[in-house]
């Protein structure tokens, strides 16, 4: 049977292990820049365009969410580009940041998109053109930057 000793020792052992454990699988952060080896995007797209953003109407297809506990007009926004016709027929490129809709001038991040904006990335300049009631018309100066596709069918995946 384990003397009232051991028992206590026990415990302080255990946790020296572990301590020591713990102590030794401490790392440093650690990052490294290395140069890019595959293709690198080399077409600049920059879109310029008016959102009528009737909210009486209800029809607008973008997501807002407050983000500001305190002070109204803060939100994040989601906001899908879907192009319909022309050269970009099928192709998505996507908005998703925070958007002060009270100042009159904003910036937005391109996060990605699909078809001729696959691994887009880039920024929107969305500027309070008109405010009546609730609805505003906003003006976008969309900049993204992707790859030429270097196969004919936009909505295919490459093959290796």
């Amino acid at each position: 049977m384990a003397t009232p000793f051991l028992l206590l020792l026990l415990p302080m052992i255990f946790s020296s292990i572990l301590l020591l454990t713990i102590t030794v699988t401490q790392s440093e952060p650690y990052s490294k820049t290395m140069p890019f080896q595959g293709n690198k995007p080399d077409k600049l797209t920059h879109l310029h365009f008016y959102f009528h953003d009737i909210i009486s109407v209800g029809r607008a297809q973008r997501l807002y969410a407050s983000t500001d506990m305190k002070t109204f007009g803060f939100f994040s926004m989601v906001f899908n580009l879907a192009f319909t016709e022309g050269e970009l027929n099928g192709s998505t490129a996507a908005m998703y940041g925070r958007n002060p809709i009270l100042l009159e001038e904003r910036e937005l991040p391109i996060i990605g998109g699909t078809g001729a904006f696959r691994f887009a990335r880039g920024y929107a300049r969305p500027k309070t053109y008109k405010v009546v009631n609730i609805d505003a018309v906003v003006e976008y100066n969309v900049f993204i930057w992707h790859f030429t596709l270097l196969f004919s069918n936009k909505n295919s995946v490459p093959s290796d």
